[in-house]
């Protein structure tokens, strides 16, 4: 009986250890999602923004729409920021509280 505890308890390291690996993973992977997002919103922004101030200075655009395609820019930028903070925030908790746990054990 005492030679199945002794071999159950690597196992379970084992196992711990690899739980924690796909946790750690799983959060690479949302924030992975979460960076495309943001560079997405990014690109789109010096877009709207070189968009606006060439069509600005060539007198194709009036100075309302001018005003309009920049503060779009503004807040696609914004909306793309948000996920990526929220997403950094959540993950930061998970790592420590994965911490903590490691710590216990």
């Amino acid at each position: 009986m005492k030679r199945a505890t002794r071999k159950s308890a690597p196992v379970k390291k084992i196992l711990s250890d690899k739980i924690i690996d796909l946790k750690i993973e799983h959060l690479r992977l949302i924030r992975e999602r979460a960076i495309l997002v943001l560079n997405k919103g990014i690109i789109i922004y010096f877009a709207f923004l070189i968009g606006a101030i060439i069509g600005r200075t060539n007198q194709v655009i009036t100075l309302e729409l001018f005003n309009m395609l920049v503060v779009l820019g503004v807040v696609i930028l914004i909306v793309a920021i948000i996920p990526y903070a929220k997403t950094m925030a959540r993950e930061e908790d998970e790592i420590a509280r994965l911490m903590e746990q490691l710590e216990s054990q």
